[in-house]
């Protein structure tokens, strides 16, 4: 298939292809394990090696009525104190996972927005997701939740993640790829 798919290549290999992208693996490897979720604390940093991430979570009082802008950073987050559901958490996507996206109208289903966002089938359960009660607010690094993004009045959590190995939602997370996302990867790092 042109969209995507894997292919046993024999030697206990096999390739899976995403657009412009092929990982070769092992053929018998789990490619994407699902991570259990992670509580997070008030305040403070958290080491998550089996995500490859580090979270630093403070609160902002009262930012002069400026809200974040959109796309600020992709590595911050900022949402609105009062308004969010629960205690924040990281975990990995769930059947039916919905998320209203910033900058779009209505909710979309998690697993169209990976399709959409071009995240390779492999790459999907790896993506951490910042969650409240059973609210995604935060696809890491790639869109926030509209409904709770700090308007920039009272009580702000700000959230910032920060990556322990070279992370991007498209890339494998084992095996070798190969395709134009890999070729700007090796760019970068020279």
């Amino acid at each position: 298939s042109t969209r995507g798919g894997r292919l046993t290549v024999g030697l206990g290999l096999a390739a899976d292809f995403a657009a412009d992208r092929i990982r070769l693996g092992e053929e018998s490897a789990d490619p994407s394990p699902v991570l259990d979720p992670v509580a997070l604390p008030a305040e403070g940093e958290l080491a998550l090696p089996e995500w490859g991430i580090v979270v630093a979570i403070r609160t902002e009082t009262d930012r002069g009525g400026r809200p974040r802008e959109r796309g600020e950073d992709p590595h911050e987050a900022a949402f609105d104190s009062d308004r969010l559901p629960d205690m924040l958490g990281v975990r990995s996507r769930r059947p039916g996972d919905r998320v209203p996206p910033e900058g779009m109208m209505g909710r979309k289903r998690l697993q169209d927005f990976f399709v959409d966002t071009h995240v390779p089938r492999w790459r999907r359960d790896r993506v951490p997701l910042l969650v409240a009660g059973g609210d995604v607010l935060w696809v890491i690094g790639v869109r926030r939740d509209r409904r709770y993004l700090a308007s920039g009045t009272g009580r702000t959590v700000v959230v910032r993640v920060r990556h322990d190995a070279p992370f991007h939602p498209h890339r494998a997370p084992a095996g070798r790829e190969v395709g134009s996302a890999a070729r700007q990867s090796s760019s970068e790092t020279t």
